[in-house]
């Protein structure tokens, strides 16, 4: 059924085919269909009506232009990437109603600068909010993934409104809220395998050995002797604590423990404790620390926006330091790190950080890169416009570049063999690559967000090109591929502006959303080499004309190559043993054949498909 702009199936709005600007949603809606709006760039609003309860996967992904949307009461769930590189989205309003936001919801909106959230939210998804930067205003939201509110990619801005509680999990997946910790025993805890009694206390829950929450409301806090563990989230957001006692027996500090302890500045971390898990300490006042001989690794955002932290001693048990461990730590200046750090995360320190190697052999004398023992480029500190890296370097760390301003071309040696995650993420200014014959991976997000990116020489050894590794360069329009690649990622090239693409002859595997939304594509071969092309991988490529399957393909998912309106050209080899639904619905439409799986009717008057049974004008 067709209203105008939308099309239509009962209650649920499948399709805006409008030319954009301010679009008020009809109603009688109940449901905003998955992809709905999908790139839909010219749309700058979107009222929505009252009675719609869902809005669906990427419902408004990628629409650039929209800056206001209004969400009625009666929405309960919004899935997964629903608004998904929204840019020019400037603020939202969750109402009451909603209890679930997904995965990635608002991903990549990165001119968001007010979320206002409910009191009854239950779950927020993996990334809902990577790269948000404003401030939230919400209330006692009871179950987050960990990673829907703190430190993302980018930056996780304060919440609004301290006083307020909220509870996090430290699940990477929205999941129901899990049942309530049993009651706190009367009677003490042992210690496994020792005689130790732990002091009963009403101040503190604790499990076995492990602290699991502080109920008390004391400035100062000495934990028990005999506990073992501090548990996750224990005094997570506890604006009452000022300095904290920990006992020689604790040998871990768990994800969130002490995180957005606003006022929580003095803290000794014994030498018993061998690992401080992901952010947490993040957002406390501590200003000095010491991490004491023993611990091995820290957590990922850690020390996240510890603003007034000036100094870290860091021992030589040190192996790992986590992606953004001590990211917007804006007064930490110098650190000195033991040689035997070999594994520093993306972004760990702040860029205006001065850090130094005690006890390596530097690859090449330059302030600019900071290059770890093993040979890792762990960060660029410089400013140049076209930056060559130094020969010797074998890989490229996380989020090494991520987000400079300043980058504009990048030559890359024979001598790095990997790029890894956020590499190069958001280096908005940087228009040319070209990848040294050495590097065989090329990792997820790893030039994601490259706006201007325009040119990519491949060097000829790379096998594996990562999930959203090229995604959303909307600059690049052509692609040359060197044989040596085996497998591209899921949503590896989805370019509104690609024009063409040469697999080369060794591509195996196309996953999933590989080369979807690349409207200006307009033909595509795939060598012999391609066993199995992956859900959507061209879906949405609205120019491509014509397609060539080589006969190595077994498989074509579902799909594949769906909402191709211009598709009028199709080879598919014997070799193709199995063909999922709607892989291509529109050439199959458009030959008088069902859409679903390209049989043919049957019937007088009520026709239906001889292969699946659907009838005849069924909305895909």
């Amino acid at each position: 059924m067709a209203n105008g702009d939308f099309v239509i199936n009962g209650s649920v709005l499948k399709k805006y085919v409008g030319t954009g600007g301010d679009v008020v949603i009809p109603d009688g809606i109940t449901e905003i269909g998955s992809y709905a709006f999908d790139g839909c760039k010219n749309v700058t609003s979107v009222v929505i009506p009252y009675g719609v309860t869902v809005i669906g996967t990427s419902a408004f992904g990628y629409c650039f232009e929209l800056n206001s949307v209004t969400i009625p009461g009666s929405v309960v769930e919004i899935e997964d990437e629903a608004f998904l590189g929204c840019k020019k989205l400037i603020s939202v309003v969750i109402p009451v109603s909603v209890k679930n936001i997904g995965r990635g919801t608002f991903e990549g909106c990165r001119e968001l600068k007010s979320v206002t959230l409910p009191v009854k939210l239950k779950n927020i998804g993996l990334r809902a909010f990577d790269g948000f930067t404003g401030a939230f205003i919400r209330e006692d939201v009871t179950n987050t993934s960990a990673r829907g509110f703190s430190a993302p990619r980018t930056s996780t801005p304060p919440i609004s409104n301290p006083s307020k509680t909220a509870t996090t999990t430290s699940s990477y997946t929205s999941k129901p809220v899990a049942p309530a910790p049993k009651p706190v025993s009367n009677t003490p805890a042992s210690k496994p395998g020792s005689n130790v009694t732990i002091k009963a206390s009403s101040d503190f829950e604790i499990e076995g050995t492990v602290l699991k929450k502080y109920k008390g409301s004391s400035s100062h806090v000495d934990i028990p002797y005999g506990v073992t563990s501090i548990g996750a989230e224990a005094f997570n957001m506890n604006t009452q604590i000022k300095s904290v006692t920990i006992p020689d027996t604790v040998t871990s500090i768990g994800d969130y423990a002490f995180s957005s302890c606003v006022f929580l500045s003095e803290i000794t971390i014994p030498n018993s404790v061998t690992s401080i898990g992901d952010n947490a300490f993040s957002r406390t006042y501590i200003s000095a620390l010491t991490i004491p001989n023993g611990v091995t690794s820290i957590g990922n955002h850690a020390f996240w926006a510890c603003h007034r932290l000036n100094s870290v001693a860091f021992p030589d048990s040190i192996l790992r330091i986590g992606t953004g461990a001590f990211s917007e730590c804006d007064n930490l200046k110098n650190v000195v790190l033991p040689s035997s750090a070999e594994d520093v995360g993306g972004g760990a320190f702040d860029k205006s950080c001065n850090i130094s190697i005690r006890g390596a052999v530097p690859i090449v004398a330059s302030s600019e890169f900071v290059i770890l023992g093993n040979g890792m480029l762990s960060k660029y500190t410089g400013s140049s416009a076209n930056v060559v890296i130094p020969n010797g370097i074998t890989r490229i760390g996380p989020s090494a570049f991520s987000g400079s301003k300043t980058l504009k071309s990048v030559t890359i040696p024979n001598s790095v063999k990997i790029i890894d995650k956020n590499a190069f993420l958001l280096c908005y200014a940087l228009t040319s690559v070209v990848i040294g014959d050495g590097v065989t991976d090329i990792g997820e997000l790893a030039f994601s967000n490259c706006e201007n990116l325009s040119s990519v020489k491949f060097g000829n050894s790379v096998t594996n090109i990562g999930k959203e590794a090229f995604g959303s360069c909307d600059s690049l329009t052509s692609i040359v591929l060197p044989d040596s690649v085996r497998v591209i990622g899921e949503e590896a090239f989805g370019n509104f502006n690609l024009k063409s693409v040469d697999l080369g002859n060794g591509v195996e595997i196309i996953k999933r959303d590989a080369f979807s939304s690349s409207w200006e594509l307009q033909s595509i071969k795939i060598p012999d080499s391609v066993k199995e092309i992956g859900v959507r991988a061209f879906w949405g490529c609205k120019k491509l004309s014509s397609v060539t399957i080589g006969n190595g393909i077994k498989k074509i998912e579902s799909s594949a190559f769906a909402y191709c309106p211009n598709l009028n050209n199709v080879t598919i080899p014997n070799s193709v043993k199995e063909i999922n639904e709607y892989a291509f619905a529109f050439y199959w439409k458009s030959k008088g054949l069902c859409p679903c799986c390209g049989g043919s009717y049957k019937g007088l008057f009520s026709k239906t498909c001889s292969k699946c049974g659907k009838p005849i004008g069924h909305d895909f």
